[in-house]
This record gives structure tokens, sequence and C-alpha cells, in this order.
């Protein structure tokens, strides 16, 4: 079975690492072969991509409606995921006509894909207003890879935050309240793993992020 994945970005991109990119030596293992499409490389050409391909995976990229509407027409099968809130913003919102244009291309996937994946139930409430065809399958970690380390007794409690850079201004909007935070407990410490070093006012352990790194950082907290 051959997959046309379509991402938004790389492969270590979060959403993508977890929701299809750790599963991919099972996958081969069951006969289905994955090849990735980055959304900036879609044009005319991914259609026949598509007819080639036994499955099309769609994770969370929106791109022009004119295209969708051919892509889905010609595909064999159609998956969209999505394991976030990507109708809304967490920032200033979208001017009328952008918000238009990004409901109306989310929907038209939503509405047209032949199963449409979430990784939890509130996102699947929204998936069911305009899909009949909605499984949740939850964020899951590698276990193999994901250990943790035995517990030792230690008087500092250290708070982590792993995140891209383009979720860098999350954490820095939550300044004021983490530098609230450790000086009212002395105890606590904070450490931050990311591609990008956060502009904060608090004293923080930065480590800066390289493939693969995540399970480390987490099991050292």
């Amino acid at each position: 079975m051959n997959v046309l994945a379509i991402i938004s970005r790389d492969m270590e991109k979060g959403s993508t690492k977890y929701r299809l990119v750790q599963y991919l030596d099972f996958l081969s293992k069951k006969g289905i072969n994955v090849k990735f499409i980055n959304r900036k490389a879609i044009g005319t050409s991914i259609i026949k991509k598509a007819q080639q391909a036994d499955l099309v995976f769609n994770q969370k990229c929106l791109f022009k409606t004119s295209v969708v509407r051919k892509l889905i027409a010609k595909s064999q099968r159609t998956i969209f995921d999505f394991d976030d809130a990507i109708y809304t913003r967490p920032k200033k919102p979208h001017s009328w006509i952008t918000n238009y244009r990004v409901k109306r291309r989310l929907h038209l996937w939503l509405k047209c894909a032949d199963v449409v994946t979430t990784s939890n139930h509130f996102l699947a409430g929204y998936a069911r207003k305009y899909s009949k065809s909605v499984k949740v399958i939850p964020m899951a970690l590698d276990t193999d890879i994901w250990k943790p380390r035995n517990r030792i007794h230690r008087d500092e409690m250290i708070m982590g935050w792993a995140g891209a850079p383009v979720n860098v201004p999350l954490i820095e909007n939550l300044g004021p309240v983490l530098a609230h935070m450790l000086k009212k407990y002395p105890f606590l410490k904070l450490a931050i793993f990311s591609g990008q070093k956060p502009r904060l006012s608090c004293p923080f352990a930065y480590h800066p992020f390289f493939p693969g790194g995540e399970p480390e950082f987490v099991k050292n907290l």
C-alpha cells in the first residue's frame, strides 16, 4: 500500500512526528510505504501523485480550494488529520476574509475526506459538525524511547517546556506568571527545550533543540 502524506514543514515538526513519522517502521513492516510532500511544493503535479497512491494523508494542511477539490476527486482514499484547533488563532484574530478562507478550506477537507482523525474528543466534536466519519487517535509516545528514569530525591523541582520556535511567543506571554512563581517558590526551576531561546525576565536553563532530543530532556527534568 502506498501513502502520499502532505505535511506543513519537515518530519521533525511535533505534530507530523507524533501523528505519523514515529509509526513509519511499524507501517513499513505491514507493507505500507509513505512518501512525503511539503505543502509549499503543492501544485497541479500533486494530482498525478495522488492518483498513483492508494491513500492521501493530509496532516492539517490547508491550501487552495481548487487544488483540494481536484485532489480529493482523483484520490482513491483520503484522510484528514488535525491535532489542534487550527480553526482558531492564538494571537490577533484573522481578518474576516482570511478567517473565511481558512474555515472554507478546513470545512472542505472535513466534509470531503473519507475519514477525519483527531487527537482528542474536543476536536472530534468540532469535526463531527461537518464529517460523518471521525475517529479519535490520541497522541502517543514510543515507550521503547520514552523511558522514565529512576526517581531520586531532589530539593528542587524543575518545570519543563518544549516547543517549536513558532510557539515561543506563547511561553513569552507567560513571562510575568513564571517570574512570580519562581520568586514565590525558590525550589522551583524552569527549563526550556526549543530551537529558539525565549526572551524571559526570569532565570531559566535553555536547552537548544536537536532532532530526537525530547525524550532525554523530559527524562532529566
